[in-house]
């Protein structure tokens, strides 16, 4: 099913985002700890408006995997 993520897919949507963006997460963030790291881009995916949130991408789940097109 391809739809738009939720406030609710952070705990699935934020590794993957902070995956993607590999050594950028640290840069920008300024943090070394991974799980400082996940909290934050958690913060920013469950808010609306900017360039991290839920709004922007689109998933499709399919045996409880996501894929981000």
């Amino acid at each position: 099913m391809i739809r738009p993520a939720k406030p609710t897919d952070a705990e699935e949507v934020v590794p993957l985002i902070i995956q993607a963006m590999g050594p950028l997460a640290h840069k920008l963030t300024n943090i070394e700890d991974d799980e400082l790291i996940n909290a934050t881009f958690t913060h920013f995916f469950k808010l609306e408006g900017n360039q991290y949130s839920y709004g922007i991408p689109w998933f499709l789940k399919k045996k409880a995997k996501y894929w981000d097109p």
